[in-house]
């Protein structure tokens, strides 16, 4: 006569239950450390096609595309040309860079909002949202053709390009300058403490809550109509993990990321680096600093 197996009884089935469970949550924290693993590599790639193509329009121009749109209603865009929006041709971007001057020139509205809200993938971290357009707050207004706009969507950034240092921590100034200018175009023979001793576009800080909303005040302007707090950050505090319900102005002027442990910064020579959050704040305004005799 055969013999039967015993059936599993209920306290075996439990703990046979218990420690797959604790199977499984032992290997979900690795499975996402690998995974931020990889996003990290994947933005500091972003990075350093951003300091490549920012080399090779200095190849042709002798100045990095630094500029930023300080707009009012008054000016034409094509004359104001963000520095992403210069840099769209040498990150395989030609076409659209045609597309937007093209439709500014023609003052076509309808184009310039489908461009605005054309994202580049180049421009987003993935360990913060994906590569979209993101909701234009409404206090955001900008010129689109022969009249105002108010609603809409618009490709973003979470990179930003050096504005400078303060000279004291949780101060706030452009009086130690960094790769951007409000008033100059600046090539690699202003930058007197090296190319690979200065920050070109690193990570910019953003409140948690708001990666997607727009309502961040350091992420409220499209990359085409670029504000100086949308993609110009400074070495005024030291760079911070993104904190979660501080949006203030004096967060959204900061470096920062993601990241758990670091942030990404290219620099003027084209190489990336991760930094600790834990960086001295001396040295973090150093390397925010094209020329350290500003700092005297």
């Amino acid at each position: 006569m055969p013999r039967t197996r015993p059936a599993m009884t209920l306290v075996e089935m439990l703990v046979v239950v218990a420690i797959i469970g604790v199977l499984i949550a032992l290997l979900l924290p690795a499975v996402q450390a690998v995974r931020e693993s990889a996003r990290q590599v994947q933005c500091r790639n972003h990075l350093h096609q951003l300091a490549l193509a920012g080399l090779q329009y200095h190849e042709i121009h002798d100045v990095f595309p630094t500029s930023v749109s300080q707009f009012s209603f008054r000016e034409r865009f094509e004359d104001v040309d963000t520095w992403l929006v210069k840099l769209l041709p040498f990150l395989e971007q030609t076409a659209l860079h045609s597309r937007w001057k093209d439709a500014n020139l023609r003052r076509d509205r309808r184009e310039i909002l489908n461009v605005t809200e054309t994202a580049i993938a180049t421009t987003y971290c993935p360990s913060r949202r994906a590569a979209i357009a993101y909701p234009l707050p409404n206090a955001m207004v900008f010129r689109a053709g022969s009249g105002r706009v108010t609603k809409g969507e618009g490709a973003r950034t979470d990179y930003a390009i050096n504005g400078g240092a303060a000279r004291h921590e949780g101060g706030f100034g452009l009086d130690i300058k960094g790769v951007w200018s409000p008033d100059e175009s600046i090539g690699a023979a202003d930058i007197y403490d090296g190319l690979s001793n200065t920050y070109y576009v690193g990570e910019k800080a953003m409140d948690g809550e708001h990666y997607t909303t727009g309502f961040d005040l350091g992420d409220q302007s499209s990359i085409y109509h670029c504000r100086t707090g949308s993609c110009i950050r400074f070495a005024k505090n030291r760079p911070v993990r993104d904190p979660m319900g501080k949006n203030t102005c004096v967060n959204c002027h900061d470096f920062g990321s993601a990241h758990p442990s670091s942030w990404n910064v290219a620099l003027c020579d084209g190489s990336v680096q991760a930094i600790s959050y834990d960086i001295s704040f001396d040295v973090h305004r150093n390397f925010a600093t094209r020329d350290n005799l500003d700092d005297r």
